[in-house]
């Protein structure tokens, strides 16, 4: 007999497939070019706790060697290495993708699919600057899953999902620090559900600004037991999810080593993830963030009281901490891709049930024009796909062809302080385990016995006054730096060497002026300072530079 709803959900099933695929495909164009400059120390680390076990201090640099490293994303170290060891390294982006992929499918609706598939495309390209062989991909999947639980649970106070949060919340302890944002959102929730009993609510309700605002409060009076149901039964998933949490390698001491990268703003103004939105985005990236926020925006707005109040306030919430640290972005898509399609939704049916708001439509996507509008639509989808794709095949990831210099640094004497750059400090640790680094992705938040590394690896890297004394301090004789570095010391040579009009010499004391604009001033730098100290290039390649003392 034909069974209908049978080949509806082959169907749905078939169409999901293929966004799926999409979606890693997607992906893939953007990232297979490049590696995260945190992979080599990630896949290094793996490989030495199946020997050693977790680390307990420093194991790499030479700067810090007794430091109390915790690894809080130890076992996907190991993941990283296993999977690496036995099918490479395209087969482990792939891994990632796929993972990063899923966060997104687990959120459809399937009688909203196709409301879906704007958001997650727009959202997904909106994200491609942050994609790669990365553990904080993780954390977006857990997210996802959590939120597919919590807002089940919401629905039906009755399912036995939420009972599985303490167990979501041991995994992704061993896997990532980003946990914490778990325990945040079940709070948020607890918080919210706890409010909705409170005399301030009900006042609140009564405004007219909260009008027709949906609430969903639904506590049957013939059943007293059911009253605060939901905050209760929160309270208690919070509690065993935080308990489940301190089940790691690490204990309770794991939550240092994450309050400490949260809580640093020294860290918020120098390292590229954590700094607020926008600040160091491509053109074409921002394009997408600005069109995903812009729409999300739109429709908020104009449909603002159809949405859940719970998810109108956690997707404000969010989208501050998106703006404040573009690391927290990936968070929001995930929390705000639901919200997104039930938005569109609602637009169609305003449309729709508008008579005026009917003929206009007609009259623009009628005939001819609506193939114009949907050629145009795909087109520019299509022109930013492509443009990741050129782009990133042109501009190869630095540390593919660090591969020379490392075999040239073999020849030094181990003996000589290495001082390198940031994000080379992790394929140095892949590639050249045996010499100690100045510096890695691990470190800009250590800090021991009044020693900061970062702090003076900043302070070096821009010849701020006492870098000379620094490069003594740590008696560093050979400088491993990236070629831009070189190329920006020339620019500001070639710059102090010109005579200053009036104009130039108003920019130089009024600096303010030019970061308005978004213009970065000729500075002096390391390959100034080590040049005019009588260092000398000792060797040289397209991507990276060597200088010894």
């Amino acid at each position: 007999m034909f069974n209908l709803n049978s080949l509806i959900k082959q169907k749905y099933i078939f169409f999901v497939f293929v966004l799926f695929i999409f979606l890693i495909v997607l992906g893939y164009s953007a990232t297979y070019n490049s590696i995260d400059p945190d992979f080599g120390w990630h896949l290094r680390t793996g490989q030495l706790m199946l020997e050693r076990g977790v680390p307990k201090i420093d194991w790499y640099s030479y700067t810090m060697p007794s430091f109390p490293w915790i690894d809080h994303e130890w076992l996907t170290d190991v993941f990283i290495y296993k999977i690496y060891s036995f099918f490479g390294l395209t087969f482990l982006l792939l891994v990632f993708l796929s993972v990063f992929a899923s966060a997104f499918i687990i959120l459809i609706k399937r009688k909203l699919f196709f409301y879906f598939l704007l958001p997650i495309v727009l959202g997904f390209l909106a994200s491609l600057g942050f994609l790669g062989i990365r553990p904080q991909l993780l954390t977006v999947f857990f997210v996802a899953a959590l939120l597919a639980i919590l807002n089940k649970f919401l629905q039906n106070p009755n399912t036995r999902l939420i009972y599985l949060c303490p167990i979501l919340f041991l995994i992704w302890v061993n896997l990532h620090g980003g946990f914490l944002v778990g325990l945040l959102f079940i709070f948020l929730f607890l918080v919210l559900e706890i409010f909705k009993k409170t005399k301030l609510f009900n006042r609140a309700i009564s405004l007219r600004f909260f009008s027709g605002q949906n609430f969903k409060i639904e506590e049957p009076k013939e059943r007293p037991w059911y009253r605060d149901v939901k905050a209760k039964i929160l309270s208690i998933i919070l509690i065993a999810s935080a308990a489940a949490t301190f089940i790691n390698p690490y204990g309770l001491r794991i939550y240092k080593e994450i309050f400490s990268s949260v809580g640093d703003s020294f860290l918020k103004a120098h390292i590229n993830e954590w700094m607020p939105l926008f600040s160091t985005s491509s053109l074409l990236q921002s394009t997408f963030i600005i069109l995903y926020l812009g729409i999300f925006l739109g429709l908020i707005i104009i449909f603002r009281k159809k949405i859940e109040f719970n998810n109108l306030v956690l997707s404000l919430i969010f989208l501050v901490f998106a703006i404040l640290s573009q690391r927290n972005l990936l968070i929001f898509i995930i929390l705000t891709v639901p919200i997104f399609s039930e938005l569109l939704f609602h637009f169609r049916s305003e449309i729709i049930t508008n008579e005026a708001n009917r003929r206009m439509v007609k009259f623009i996507f009628g005939g001819f024009k609506k193939w114009i509008i949907l050629s145009t639509i795909l087109g520019l989808f299509a022109f930013g796909f492509c443009m990741h794709f050129i782009s990133n095949a042109r501009e190869k990831d630095h540390v593919l062809y660090s591969v020379a210099a490392v075999n040239f640094l073999k020849t030094l004497p181990l003996s000589e302080n290495l001082l390198n750059e940031y994000g080379l400090g992790g394929y140095l640790i892949w590639k050249l385990p045996e010499r100690k680094v100045f510096i890695d992705g691990r470190m800009p938040s250590w800090r021991e016995n009044g020693q900061f590394v970062f702090g003076d690896y900043i302070k070096i890297m821009g010849a701020e006054s006492g870098a000379e004394a620094l490069l003594k301090k740590y008696n560093i004789k050979v400088a491993v730096l990236d070629k831009t570095v070189k190329d920006e010391a020339i620019k500001y040579f070639d710059y102090q060497a010109k005579p200053k009009t009036l104009f130039v010499k108003f920019l130089e004391k009024h600096s303010w002026v030019l970061k308005t604009i978004g213009v970065s001033p000729s500075k002096k730098n390391i390959y100034n300072l080590l040049i005019d100290s009588g260092w000398h290039n000792i060797y040289q390649d397209s991507a990276v530079i060597i200088l010894e003392k």
